[in-house]
This record gives C-alpha cells, structure tokens and sequence, in this order.
C-alpha cells in the first residue's frame, strides 16, 4: 500500500525511512519505537483527506475490487494523461456468515458488484474499466455475446446486474492490486452493516440457493444430509470443493478432475453439498441408488436423460 500511494504523500520518504531500513539485505528485524512512530505515520497519512482526488467525469473512470477470506474492497480511481492513476473513493465490509461460504471465484464477483452499487452514481451512463485480479471472472462479466450457459446461478444473477453498465474488464496481476487487495484484508475486525441494502440482497440470493437445494433433494430417494455426509468421504469432490474455495492449477492432468475443472465457473457449494448450476452433484456412492431412482417406471432413455439433467450432475 505504501508503493502505491507514497505518490499522493509529499513527505512519504521520511514517514517510512526507519522501515524501508528493516528490508534492506542483512539487515536484523528489529522492530523499534521509530518503526513504529514510522508505522503508525503511514496510517494516519492513509486515513486523511491528501490522498483523495474530486471527481471529475471527464477523466478517465477505474473500479477495481478485491476479496478475502473475511472481507471485501475496493476503489474508484481516475487515470490522468500521464499514467497516473489517484482514488476518488475507497469501499470496504466485512463478508456475512453466508457469504464466508462463497467460492473464490464468487467472493470476487462479489466485491465487484459491490464496488459498482457503492460508486453507482459515478458511473451509471458512463463508461468505466473495471479491474479484477480473478481471471474467469473476464469471461464471465467480460463476454460480448452472452452469460456463459454453465455460469452458477449466483453468477448469472451478478452478470445481469452488471448489463445495466458500460464497462470493459481487465485483468490485473495479484501483485499490482494493492490498493484493493489490502482493503479486503484490512476489514477483517469490522462488523458487517445489515442495514446496508446490497447485505440485504445477498441473504435474499443465499435463500434462492438453500431452496433450490432443497427442492432438488426432495425429488432424490437420498436426502440433502445423505448427499452432505457422502460428499464429504468423496476425496475426488473434496478436491474439487478446495479448488472451489481457493483457486484452481493452471495444469490439469487426472481425467475426471479435468471435467469438473472445464465447468468451474459453474461449481458452487450450499451445506456441504456441491452444486453444477442448480443442480445437485451426486456423489460416487450413491449414484447407483439415484440411477435406480429415475429408472423407476421405465421411462425410456431419453425422458429418463431429461429427469437427471433436471435434478442431478
């Protein structure tokens, strides 16, 4: 954060000299009371007024947001002639029970969706670039043509939202993403405001999932806590579920993780079932036991095709 923003601080050399001393080679870290006069510098010069610029909606308009494990963030910017780029505004929450559940690449989704409904007013009728460091996200918000079929249901619902603005994504490396990344890190002590209506929204959408969840199970002869239970012994979904929640290897060699990697932007997981879409995937126990299911009344290979393709992956 400091690399970012020393250029908005005249005097950010001297604030952070006694730190830049603890990373140079061979040197003893040692934290000492000028390091942290020099630490606790750095933060009130990020907290004041200085490092904010007005609005102006000729310039060039970036949102960028980012996601933790327990928060969200994000920043509106202007980019200038020169290449430099100053916030107008910062954003951040804390993630909601429910929403700590979220798959990776739906916590970042969400802090874009966030971002746009916070900074609303600055960049409805106007084009803007947002920024992600979540590459799937690209195809997902960036497509020209339409939402990609297998995109989850929550995904789908985020990509609407974002069809009523005029945008181009972008990608950005991890490493060049401080100043929203650190937002999302940061928040992790805050409270999470239930007033706030995009809060509001998300148990809404959470719902919409529980439901299809149990509406899916209902027509299965196993229950959601038998799918839960059988998910969790599964050590194939079980590294589809870590994959989920963190990111997923560039190289793919095992067959059948290869087919859940080729779907991924439509995984999700709802009580420790795994979903594709809204569809329930039905673990390797017990998948006899649902094939048995929709064969019942011999309905034919095709009507018995559709019923799974309506329920089960």
């Amino acid at each position: 954060m400091l690399n970012f923003y020393s250029q908005f601080i005249g005097n950010i050399r001297e604030i952070r000299a006694p730190l830049d001393k603890l990373l140079t080679k061979n040197a003893k870290f040692d934290w000492t009371n000028d390091c942290q006069v020099a630490f606790q510098k750095a933060k009130e010069a990020f907290q004041s007024n200085l490092l904010l610029v007005h609005f102006d909606p000729t310039k060039k308009i970036i949102v960028a947001g980012d996601a933790s494990q327990y928060g969200i963030g994000g920043v509106i910017m202007h980019e200038y002639s020169d290449g430099t780029k100053k916030p107008i505004a910062y954003a951040a929450r804390a993630l909601s029970s429910a929403e700590e559940n979220y798959s990776q690449s739906e916590k970042k989704a969400l802090s874009l969706i966030f971002c746009v409904k916070r900074f609303h007013r600055m960049i409805h009728g106007r084009e803007f670039w947002l920024y992600t460091d979540h590459q799937q996200l690209l195809s997902i918000f960036g497509s020209k043509k339409s939402i990609p079929t297998y995109t989850a249901n929550r995904l789908q619902r985020w990509a609407l939202i974002l069809l009523a603005y005029e945008f181009k994504i972008e990608y950005k490396n991890t490493a060049k993403f401080a100043y929203a990344d650190a937002l999302s890190r940061l928040i992790k002590d805050r409270v999470v405001n239930e007033k706030e209506d995009f809060l509001i929204a998300s148990i809404k959408l959470e719902a919409d999932v529980n439901r299809v969840l149990s509406d899916s199970g209902s027509n299965l002869p196993v229950t959601a806590d038998r799918v839960k239970t059988e998910t969790a012994k599964d050590a194939m979904l079980q590294r589809v579920f870590t994959y989920i929640k963190t990111s997923w290897p560039r190289v793919i060699k095992d067959a059948t993780l290869k087919m859940f990697f080729n779907r991924r932007e439509s995984l999700s997981e709802n009580q420790g079932c795994m979903l594709s879409q809204d569809r329930v995937i039905i673990p390797l126990t017990l998948q006899a036991k649902v094939l048995k299911q929709l064969h019942a009344g011999h309905p034919g290979i095709v009507r018995m095709k559709a019923l799974a393709r309506s329920f089960v992956y």
